[in-house]
């Protein structure tokens, strides 16, 4: 992989990640089921997305961290935001 296409995928994956972070603030500032909903898909595609260009990278530990990460989101909206 050439260094150019290494730093895109470096770029992308931080943008994902910063999109799944923002979905996850706004979950909590959302009325409705619904819309909570929606913002924990787009942080669990981001996160799924990120992870997946993690490992393309060999990036282990950054793969691993995503994953936590994914989980945490989820077991947030599970506990906190399904009426």
């Amino acid at each position: 992989m050439s260094d150019e296409i290494r730093a895109e995928k470096l770029a992308r994956l931080a943008k994902l990640k910063a999109e799944a972070e923002a979905a996850y603030d706004e979950m909590y500032n959302v009325y409705t089921q619904s819309q909570a909903k929606w913002r924990y898909e787009i942080a669990d595609e981001a996160l799924s997305a990120a992870w997946k260009i993690a490992q393309e990278l060999g990036m282990e530990e950054e793969s691993n961290a995503i994953k936590i990460r994914q989980q945490h989101i989820g077991d947030v909206y599970r506990h906190q935001f399904r009426w």
